[in-house]
């Protein structure tokens, strides 16, 4: 996924390694061990695969995040980025037409 400066702001849920969790593509909100999240700052440069590093700070609007001793500094993470809400013909629209997801544009921090 190819993400720039406007991706700061963006809503991601993350799955923390070794805590169970169940993920619904399309359904944050019944996703069950995965812990919300907002970007901070997306590296401006890819690590030669077209993969951005990013960083992430708690949703103060979430749950909160697990704390130590049950996840522990560089424990590894998967996580989602949540796009903007479209249409279903729209999304199908542009899947046919091979154009990249738009993030929401915002001020970001």
């Amino acid at each position: 996924m190819t993400f720039h400066s406007s991706a700061k702001g963006q809503k991601v849920r993350l799955q923390f390694e070794g805590w169970p969790a169940i993920q619904f593509a399309g359904w944050p909100s019944v996703a069950v061990g995965t812990f919300g999240g907002v970007v901070k700052v997306v590296d401006p440069s890819d690590n030669g695969s077209g993969l951005f590093r990013i960083l992430v700070n708690e949703d103060p609007e979430d749950k909160p995040w697990p704390q130590f001793p049950y996840l522990r500094q560089g424990a590894r993470a998967t996580g989602w980025v949540l796009l903007n809400r479209v249409t279903i013909g729209f999304e199908i629209w542009r899947r046919l037409n091979g154009f990249p997801s738009e993030f929401k544009e915002n001020a970001g921090f």
